[in-house]
């Protein structure tokens, strides 16, 4: 048998009044493990606590896993297109307007692979659902946070590179190999 009782205050100061009404209705029930609401909850959640900061904190390492690699990889393809770029430069285009046909690129390219992954991640966010205590597995903040940081990876990993290979002198950028 279990009993509750409510306090204001110090649960522990109420224990000795709790432990002497039930003896004065049966000396012979015995009293143990008495303990706050707070501690009987947090022991039955002590799972989805322990487990939630685990995956938060292996979300965020993924988060930066992503973040670095997209930045490898963005910055990679517009350094890959010096050569293009001092042939644009050599031919009369303006340093803006080659940031801004990279920066196109990017951002088309960025777009698909958010449509792809937030398609992906609405879907799978489903599953997930019966391991999470308190936790809607679409956030919408969760969510908007991994979009902005992937999408100002992808744009500061195109725009930085552009804007060094912008700078480099048409000559050197088509010598480069």
């Amino acid at each position: 048998m279990r009993i509750a009782v409510r306090t204001r205050g110090d649960a522990a100061a109420v224990t000795p009044l709790v432990r002497a009404a039930v003896t004065s209705l049966d000396p012979d029930l015995a009293i143990y493990k008495i303990s706050s609401f707070r501690r009987v909850i947090d022991r039955q959640t002590w799972f989805y606590t322990t487990f939630g900061t685990f995956f938060m904190a292996f979300g965020v390492c993924a988060l930066f896993l992503a973040a670095a690699g997209l930045y490898g990889v963005m910055s990679f393809s517009v350094t890959q297109r010096t050569r293009e770029m001092g042939v644009r430069s050599a031919l009369g285009a303006q340093g803006s307007q080659l940031i801004a046909l990279v920066m196109r690129r990017s951002v088309i390219q960025l777009a698909a692979g958010l449509a792809l992954g937030l398609g992906i991640a609405l879907l799978a966010s489903g599953a997930l659902q019966p391991v999470l205590y308190h936790v809607d597995p679409r956030d919408a903040t969760v969510f908007l946070i991994v979009v902005g940081t992937l999408a100002l990876v992808s744009v500061v990993a195109s725009f930085l590179p552009a804007r060094r290979v912008t700078r480099i002198d048409p000559v050197t950028a088509l010598a480069n190999e």
